[in-house]
């Protein structure tokens, strides 16, 4: 059972995602402090799935494929949940920094499938990782500054800022790390003989 602890963890992040969505929607108070709160939990059984899994040696063929799917349904989910309700300097900088986002995860997915066609595996690289660590800090510094709103607009303009930064932030360290992958994997494109 404890090898199995990892691969929980993983689909336990993608099933509360739902809830997520929920808790960012339904208005209540304090929805968004709690939503925000709990991308901050499921954050953290990002890292520890693969610290025990590498601790108790049960790395697995599941764990390396659906770990990074469940970090883009994180992504996606939370970013356009922020786009819809506006948690963006401006609603068309939203729109544009979730479609670069999402754009350049799908892109580098399928360079991996086709790297995958041809027996090649490409692990994640730092930029992909710092990436994900990033946007996965500043959707809930946004989200949970945006709780504040109306309530002490200061507070709220100093956090969300913070938070609309390091998005932005993760939109450039995503497409510069996505064309490294392009590059370093150029051969992918090689034409079979």
């Amino acid at each position: 059972m404890r090898n199995k602890v990892p691969n929980i963890l993983t689909i336990g992040r993608i099933a509360m995602m739902p809830v997520f969505a929920v808790l960012f929607w339904v208005e209540f108070p304090y929805h968004l402090l709690i939503a925000g709160l709990l991308y901050v939990v499921l954050d953290f059984t990002d890292i520890f799935d693969g610290v025990i899994a590498r601790k108790l040696k049960c790395v697995s063929d599941f764990g390396r494929f659906w770990d990074p799917v469940a970090d883009k349904i994180m992504m996606t989910v939370a970013l356009v949940c922020m786009v819809a309700r506006g948690i963006c300097w401006t609603p068309w900088a939203g729109a544009v920094m979730t479609i670069l986002m999402i754009g350049r995860d799908l892109a580098v997915n399928g360079l991996r499938m086709m790297a995958a066609s041809k027996g090649k595996v490409m692990a994640a690289d730092l930029g992909g990782k710092i990436k994900t660590w990033v946007i996965n800090i500043s959707v809930p510094i946004a989200v949970i500054g945006f709780q504040w709103v109306g309530v002490s607009d200061y507070f709220a303009f100093v956090v969300t800022n913070i938070g609309y930064a390091g998005w932005a932030a993760a939109v450039v360290v995503s497409w510069v790390s996505g064309i490294l992958y392009f590059v370093r994997n150029k051969d992918v494109f090689a034409k079979e003989e």
